[in-house]
């Protein structure tokens, strides 16, 4: 059976993202959207950042890193992706339980 959606939750859930695409206003970068995973004891935030702003990940590491510190327990990680045909980036994922 599907889990009830929770007012509460999808509240935060547009918080986190307009901080998010806050913070991001001082960085060249693609996100859109954050997905919210239901496990049956845990709700989770996903989401993906490309930061095309190579020489800024720490500075944008330690900003996001802050902001979810505020929502739960979290986790980030970034991967640097070249690919053949557009803009080198680093590919940011990250998890905030809530």
């Amino acid at each position: 059976m599907f889990k009830k959606r929770n007012i509460k939750e999808e509240i935060l859930k547009v918080e986190l993202l307009n901080r998010i695409k806050i913070i991001l206003k001082d960085y060249k970068h693609e996100f859109s959207e954050i997905t919210t995973v239901s496990l049956s004891n845990q709700d989770s935030f996903i989401g993906n950042i490309k930061l095309f702003d190579l020489d800024k990940l720490d500075n944008f590491s330690f900003r996001l890193s802050s902001l979810l510190d505020e929502y739960g327990k979290n986790s980030f990680n970034s991967e640097e992706v070249k690919p053949c045909c557009s803009l080198q980036y680093h590919l940011i994922s990250f998890k905030v339980n809530v």
